[in-house]
């Protein structure tokens, strides 16, 4: 699936779960990929539930494996992060980069938050452990519902990484469809046009929840109601969205 000629900047996606398949199967993906292509989206963002190696990343033909690389999410100590368990995340994550630049792959760090891991909850920490990776093909990705809960804004996280940020999820204060909650739209697409994002604009929602995240995600109710109006809707909201604030430019001549 091609980005439109008529339009440059961020390609859209959305989360396999997003309303197609609750599970990442043949069957499944038919439906995911056939239900993306309709309605117009770029790619899919697909979650593997149980990866054993980085590797699993390029034999799918996909160049980018992000999300909470540096954590179980879930899992809480109840005590502040220890310097020496940030600095063993960092050699960690140091080395894999390394093997998947010889796969052609790079690393996304996303930030999440305080409910669901005591490590990284913020973009400001994330640009500390890109600091400590330092490597090439490792970059920042952010979530507006994580946002929601730790930051004090939008703009000014956003604006902050910069060139970093090379990754987003769209989602809404409830995990519904974008631009019907607590989310601030314009702050967000403010803050993208500041710092040129050209990446993707991804949709994550769960229509679709397999059991395997339902504790990791924390839905116990139907939070989108219509699947199919939460990707027609959540999709036009983010093109209005991006149009108004500039994000697309159109082609010289």
């Amino acid at each position: 699936m091609n980005i439109p000629s008529a339009r440059r900047g961020p390609s859209f996606a959305a989360h396999a779960f997003i309303c197609w398949a609750g599970e990442w199967s043949c069957e499944g993906a038919e439906r995911v990929i056939s239900g993306a292509a309709s309605a117009g989206l770029d790619f899919v963002e697909i979650p593997p539930l149980d990866p054993e190696t980085v590797e699993l990343t390029a034999a799918l033909g996909s160049s980018v494996l992000t999300g909470c690389l540096y954590t179980h999410i879930g899992t809480l100590t109840g005590c502040l992060p220890e310097p020496g368990e940030l600095r063993a995340v960092a050699r960690a994550l140091k080395s894999t980069a390394r093997r998947a630049a010889e796969g052609g792959v790079e690393l996304s760090i996303e930030a999440v938050n305080r409910y669901e891991t005591y490590l990284i909850n913020l973009a400001s920490q994330v640009s500390d452990l890109l600091d400590e990776i330092d490597e090439p093909n490792v970059f920042a990705h952010l979530d507006t519902y994580h946002m929601n809960i730790d930051e004090k804004g939008f703009y000014e996280p956003i604006l902050s990484l910069g060139p970093r940020l090379k990754y987003i999820h769209l989602s809404e204060s409830d995990r519904g469809t974008p631009g019907t909650g607590n989310v601030h739209g314009d702050e967000i697409f403010r803050g993208l046009k500041g710092a040129s994002y050209d990446g993707a604009l991804v949709i994550e929602a769960f229509a679709a929840c397999n059991e395997a995240i339902i504790g990791a995600t924390l839905l116990w109710r139907d939070v989108v109601g219509d699947p199919d109006a939460l990707v027609t809707d959540g999709l036009a909201f983010l093109r209005a969205k991006g149009a108004e604030h500039e994000l697309f430019e159109q082609p010289p001549g």
